[in-house]
């Protein structure tokens, strides 16, 4: 018992820590191109790590424009942000702990940029940025961008599709044929990714927050 109110301690500690750093995080936003640019363009980007037992703590802080999906192993954790403007961004925190294992590990994010103007975001830039580590025996693994993260543009969506009215984005034409299969799990070779690329301007999203409605 005594043993188990330790790790939730320490959890505890590391959160608030990883919280109060996070106004002056070290990381970059990144994306396909300096610009961001891209209309309905999907990004993926791969985190990848050896451990061999279990991890000590695992954090993950990450932000995206337009929607981003966050996957662990291949498990959906969840999706992302919160309404937002670009000069007030909030970033997202996930305890990735629960999730990892021995052997091969996979945090994986599909950034979607509308690349347009809808009525859940303004018009704006692809981008994304992530921080936080795993402390493990085996090491500790940075989760900084653009880091040891690898992307990948597969155009699986249709970047003329139509839109049904001026307060939607465009439909989401997705062309499978053209998506990896099994991407966001371990064993994936993607020897053939590129690294990320460092936006060309990091001011144009204002000062991340954490975010104030759940998730």
């Amino acid at each position: 018992m005594m043993v188990m109110m330790k790790r939730m301690n320490l959890a505890l500690l590391a959160i608030v820590s990883f919280t109060l750093q996070a106004q002056d995080h070290p990381a970059s936003f990144v994306w396909k191109d300096p610009a961001g640019s891209g209309r309905q363009e999907v990004v993926l980007f791969r985190r990848t790590f050896q451990l061999t037992g279990n991890a000590d703590t695992a954090f993950l802080n990450l932000f995206a424009d337009s929607r981003y999906h966050l996957y662990v192993n291949g498990i959906h954790l969840n999706f992302g942000p919160s309404r937002f403007y670009p000069e007030g961004p909030q970033y997202d925190s996930y305890d990735l702990a629960p999730y990892l294992r021995r052997g091969e590990n996979v945090v994986a994010v599909e950034v979607l940029s509308n690349g347009t103007l809808t009525f859940q975001v303004p018009l704006s830039k692809g981008g994304f940025v992530a921080w936080g580590e795993v402390r493990s025996p085996s090491g500790r693994f940075s989760f900084e961008t653009p880091g040891e993260w690898k992307m990948w543009a597969p155009g699986a969506y249709d970047a003329d599709a139509l839109r049904f009215s001026f307060a939607c984005g465009p439909m989401e034409i997705f062309d499978g044929r053209k998506q990896p299969l099994r991407w966001n799990r371990p064993g994936f070779d993607d020897s053939r990714w590129s690294s990320p690329v460092s936006h060309s301007d990091q001011e144009y999203w204002g000062r991340l927050t954490p975010r104030i409605i759940p998730a």
